[in-house]
């Protein structure tokens, strides 16, 4: 998929470049053949009324060969000449400006032009454009030679077409660059899906397996009481609930993807929020043998969802809960600095290394998966934690650091009085 959605970019893109340079060289393709035909026209109009009276004495050159020397500038005007013909196709004379032309060629020109019954056109044969104009029982045949400009015409195609080869080439490089870096994120996205799902169904896996066994017991007990079945119905309850707690939360990331609050937060006493949270928490704290503390400023509001709130203050202390030996400590903090509201867990015991707090907010992930068997846990709750905080516009950050603990610090923006 990643490989398609890659040649689809790039094809688009050498499309529209494609598409850009044709229809930019074709216009000036175009304009230099109208301004061209547009010369050409008048030098055959001027070739077509002139006299003998009018010509200045001119350098003489012969139709069809360079009218200059390689060292010398450019011809200012056009070699052109006229031909005067009777009614009968006999020619009567030749006016020419700056050329001479054989009878022989003129012949052969006036025979062209005659065959071709045209009032105007070309003799590629000779590169020559020219007009007829009838004066009574005769006609006049001007003639203007086109072979410079053609040769400067086929030169500007041909740099045009360098120039668009040079330019596809370097852009199909570059697309190939900006293809790499666009899909970057999106294979990442497509990576980490990948990894969800097949982390949702080994997590899942488990729990299913357990349910099934001990249904297996169950039915294989028909005659049994269920006083003595007991325990097998308690292990498909737990596993059931288990499982009911990982799809809720794998369901309420998959919301988190997807959602974002339209509505303006209410605002809230997160002091009161943060001291009714921690309430349930000194009983497992105490239980555990832990050592549970807390400065919390009074008065501290900022807007927010209060249940994702305390479902984020939740998780940290759970967390907190879990990686805390016996006889250590937990401190909980609610201050503020400057202009944010600042709260922070820590807690003794598990350090996480720096390379493992770069993952601590990916899913699924566990620092400690021995003590994960033990506790239980699916390695959500930091990401559902992640979720919330960028729900609220806010930042969480991790530091662990022996002597010092682990700590999860969580920036919210203070509300103005």
């Amino acid at each position: 998929m990643i490989q398609k959605l890659k040649k689809k970019f790039i094809l688009i893109n050498m499309g529209l470049v494609s598409s850009v340079l044709l229809i930019t060289f074709g216009i000036i393709i175009y304009a230099d053949y109208k301004s061209a035909l547009s010369d050409w026209e008048k030098s055959l109009r001027m070739t077509m009324y002139m006299s003998d009276q009018t010509m200045p004495d001119m350098e003489q050159f012969d139709i069809g060969k360079a009218p200059r020397k390689g060292n010398e500038p450019p011809l200012s005007t056009f070699l052109s000449f006229r031909v005067d013909v009777s009614s009968n196709g006999e020619i009567i004379g030749m006016q020419g400006n700056n050329v001479e032309a054989t009878d022989e060629f003129m012949a052969e020109a006036v025979g062209l032009v005659l065959k071709s019954e045209k009032t105007e056109g070309f003799l590629p044969e000779y590169k020559l454009r020219f007009l007829i104009e009838k004066e009574g029982e005769n006609m006049h045949i001007a003639f203007v030679d086109t072979s410079r400009q053609v040769q400067d015409f086929n030169k500007l195609i041909l740099t045009l077409l360098l120039v668009g080869g040079a330019g596809i080439g370097a852009f199909f490089a570059i697309s190939l660059f900006l293809a790499e870096l666009t899909i970057k994120p999106v294979k990442e996205a497509w990576e980490k899906q990948r990894q969800f799902v097949a982390d949702a169904s080994h997590e899942l896996k488990t729990p299913l397996t357990v349910i099934l066994a001990n249904a297996g017991i169950l039915l294989s007990n028909k005659q049994g009481k269920i006083v003595d079945q007991e325990k097998w119905i308690y292990y498909i309850k737990t596993e059931a609930l288990r499982m009911k707690k990982l799809v809720e939360d794998m369901l309420f990331l998959a919301k988190a993807d997807v959602e974002k609050p339209s509505y303006e937060l209410p605002e809230l006493n997160f002091s009161e929020v943060v001291w009714s949270s921690l309430l349930p928490f000194e009983s497992v704290a105490f239980e555990q043998g832990i050592k549970l503390q807390n400065e919390i400023t009074d008065n501290i509001f900022l807007k927010g969802n209060e249940g994702q709130l305390r479902q984020l203050i939740a998780i940290l202390m759970d967390n907190a809960c879990k990686y805390t030996n016996k006889e250590g400590c937990i401190t909980a903090k609610l201050f503020v600095k400057q202009d944010k509201v600042l709260f922070s867990v820590n807690n003794t015991g598990v350090i996480i290394s720096k390379e493992e707090q770069k993952h601590v907010f990916e899913r699924f992930y566990r620092v400690d998966e021995s003590r994960v068997r033990i506790e239980g846990g699916y390695g959500l709750g930091l990401s559902i934690a992640k979720s919330i905080v960028e729900r609220h516009k806010a930042k969480i950050l991790v530091t662990s650091m022996r002597g010092q603990g682990t700590t999860f610090v969580v920036s919210f923006q203070k509300c103005h009085e």
